[in-house]
């Protein structure tokens, strides 16, 4: 007899698919089977639910586009699957199969992977993934919010919504932290840059800035500084400045406030994080860190009210300097008197190194010294920098061996000193007040007086450089050649103010007043008056000068020769295209046979042009004007005036007879042999 087996799949409640129902029937089917005595036809003809090799259960991965692969068993015909509820779709082959899904989106995926047989059977198998696209996200849960600026010390929090996180500060060294977040300290202008991470690689990175804008305060150990101090509070000044130092640049601080009083030497600089060189200054700014720094004394008691100029923060240094600014930018010093500095470093008061826009007010430098004198500035020096002000004095500096007793100045651009330069030494080197090396548009407003050397120049020094500007009085210096100011290589520069009663001191020196030495296209509009020198050039001293101008008043200077003398008020030697005009030259004396005011030796071929020119009085066997050397042609003589008392000759020549006081003719007539100028006109004399 003939029987039928009927075989009913339902779904069983509980399972959400045919397939998962299936799987239980089956079990049960076999039973039925095994009492019927056909088990093992059925068993060699079951069919098994197929395997997926990718994606594996559970992977996470942020391909949107994936290559669906896996087996089946021999018996199965045909392998389809379904992706998220979708359709149906055949995979390519059977046993080993393959289907390309693209496009897929971010989030939860689900593949049913389906066996079919030759008898309809179907077997399944059920795949869950994600694809992420999406990094971990940090947030700041707590704290200030993005670029705001306070002086108090805060915490942040940071949290991260899967996986862990990490943060820094400026971008260096970066922290994990998870998902139960962190707190981060805020106590100084940070950056703080945080980001998320998960198995994927996948992280953004965010940054948010925070300035902590703290100033330094410090007092005197007498009026309450105290190093125990936190020193960022009015009321909690720290009370050394080494401690300060350190605060400023553990914080990164921008300004460092003193009150007014007396901070003497310490050598707590040890205490730094940092290196410190051998040079020892007090206040150390090295480096792009300390841009933007200012440094402010005088204040009063509370650090509200700034004091005038005669209570200034006082830094007594017997063992270094006070000051060094290296390599930094924007820095802005006020009210200070650096005093004292001692040892074989430079700029003992004031050191200003490849530095620019630095800012100097309210200042001063005393007292400051070398011991050997191994580099140059004994008060002052600011090399290789631009765009430098300092308005305040340097006094009272012995400088020994090398240039520059008060101030030195050297390879630098756009330096303006306003202010006094007094009492310094320059020991037996150059420029007993100010020394300026290689300088271009410095502007020196200055009041230079009392300085010495027992080198050259008392005053001002300026070398070679261009279109600098010397504005002032200078008076009283005192050096071996040139007393007051000496401009040596220059061009374009010019002098205004008045320069008088300076000494060159050494027999046959030259340049009592002003000394200008090989300059091209200078300016010299000044008044030079009671100067003294050895022999040459009392008032001023011009050898070998090109396209240069003088004018003003060149008066009652003095060459102390008594058997020759060279221009007591001005002598020139040498050189071409100079211009003396709009001069009164008056009452210069010479110990010599020649007193003369305006003394030209042309040992060269020379031409200048001399108008508009009073000469007076110098002695009854004074010349007006002494040309000596070879007889030379091409130069001017227009519009002079010469003033008949104290007064033998208008014009001396070597070779030629002189002109006498009574002979004005001959100095109207061009080419004439007693003074060979080939423009001669308009020339007078007066005894008014």
């Amino acid at each position: 007899m003939k029987r039928t087996l009927t075989i009913c799949i339902v779904l069983i409640a509980g399972l959400g698919t045919i397939c998962e129902s299936y799987d239980v029937f089956r079990a049960k089917r076999l039973t039925i089977l095994k009492e019927s005595g056909i088990e093992n036809k059925i068993l060699a003809d079951q069919l098994d639910a197929p395997k997926v090799l990718y994606p594996t259960p559970g992977l996470r991965t942020k391909s949107t586009n994936m290559t669906i692969n896996g087996t089946a068993p021999t018996n199965a015909d045909a392998v389809l699957l379904q992706i998220d509820s979708g359709a149906w779709v055949n995979a390519s082959g059977v046993q080993t199969w393959i289907f390309s899904a693209s496009g897929m989106t971010s989030g939860s995926h689900s593949i049913i992977a389906k066996t079919r047989n030759k008898y309809g059977e179907n077997a399944c198998a059920a795949v869950s993934f994600m694809i992420d696209l999406h990094a971990p996200v940090v947030t700041v849960t707590s704290g200030h919010s993005n670029s705001m600026t306070t002086n108090e010390p805060f915490y942040v929090t940071l949290s991260v919504d899967e996986s862990y996180g990490y943060c820094s500060f400026n971008g260096v060294s970066f922290s994990s932290f998870s998902t139960n977040g962190t707190n981060i300290l805020i106590d100084r202008n940070r950056t703080l840059y945080y980001y998320g991470h998960d198995g994927l690689n996948s992280s953004l990175t965010n940054s948010v800035t925070y300035n902590v804008d703290y100033t330094i305060y410090v007092a005197p150990q007498a009026s309450g500084g105290n190093n125990a101090n936190s020193g960022i509070k009015p009321n909690a000044p720290v009370g050394t400045i080494a401690q300060a130092m350190y605060l400023l640049n553990n914080y990164g601080a921008k300004r460092l406030y003193l009150m007014k009083g007396i901070y003497s030497y310490t050598n707590e600089l040890q205490v730094f994080s940092w290196s410190i060189p051998s040079e020892q200054y007090q206040i150390y700014l090295n480096g792009a860190s300390f841009n933007n720094v200012s440094i402010v004394g005088g204040w009063d008691s509370n650090f509200v009210l700034r004091t005038d100029g005669t209570n200034r923060s006082i830094f007594l240094c017997t063992n270094g300097g006070i000051i060094l600014v290296r390599g930094a930018t924007n820095v802005f010093i006020e009210g200070i008197n650096a005093m004292a500095g001692y040892n074989d470093v430079k700029g003992y008061g004031l050191c200003i190194e490849s530095a620019t826009n630095i800012i100097v007010t309210n200042f001063a430098s005393i007292s400051n010294r070398w011991s050997t004198g191994l580099n140059h500035g004994g008060g002052i020096t600011i090399s290789n920098s631009k765009d430098i002000a300092f308005h305040g004095e340097s006094s009272w500096t012995a400088q020994y061996y090398h240039n520059g007793g008060g101030i030195f100045i050297a390879k630098s651009e756009y330096v303006t000193i306003v202010g006094k330069i007094f009492n310094n030494d320059s020991g037996s080197r150059s420029g007993g007040g100010i020394y300026v090396d290689s300088g271009k548009y410095i502007s020196l407003d200055i009041e230079c007086y009392n300085n010495v050397t027992t080198g050259e120049c008392g005053g001002a020094m300026l070398v070679s450089g261009m279109s600098n500007r010397i504005k002032g009085d200078i008076y009283n210096n005192t050096a071996s050649s040139v007393g007051g100011v000496l401009l040596r290589y220059e061009a374009n520069s010019t002098l205004t103010g008045s320069i008088f009663s300076n000494c060159a001191t050494a027999i046959g020196s030259r340049g009592g007043g002003l000394s200008l030495d090989r300059v091209i296209s200078n300016t010299v509009t000044a008044s030079i008056f009671s100067n003294s020198s050895g022999e040459f050039g009392s008032g001023i001293n011009m050898p070998y000068c090109t396209n240069t101008t003088v004018s003003g008043y060149v008066m009652n200077n003095i060459d102390r020769t008594v058997t020759s003398g060279y221009g007591s008020g001005i002598q020139i030697v040498d050189g071409s295209e100079n211009i003396i005009s709009d001069c009164i030259i008056t009452n210069n004396t010479t110990g010599g046979a020649y007193n003369s005011q305006l003394n030209m030796l042309y040992f060269v071929s020379m031409s200048i042009i001399i108008s508009n020119c009073r000469f007076a009085g110098g002695g009854l066997s004074c010349s007006a004007i002494k040309e000596d050397g070879n007889d030379l042609a091409g130069h001017t003589l227009i519009n002079n005036i010469f003033m008949t008392n104290n007064m033998l000759y208008l014009y001396s020549d070597y070779i030629q007879s002189p002109i006498s006081i009574n002979n004005v003719a001959y100095l109207n007539m061009p080419n004439d042999t007693r003074h060979d100028a080939s423009v001669a006109t308009n020339n007078m004399v007066t005894n008014q």
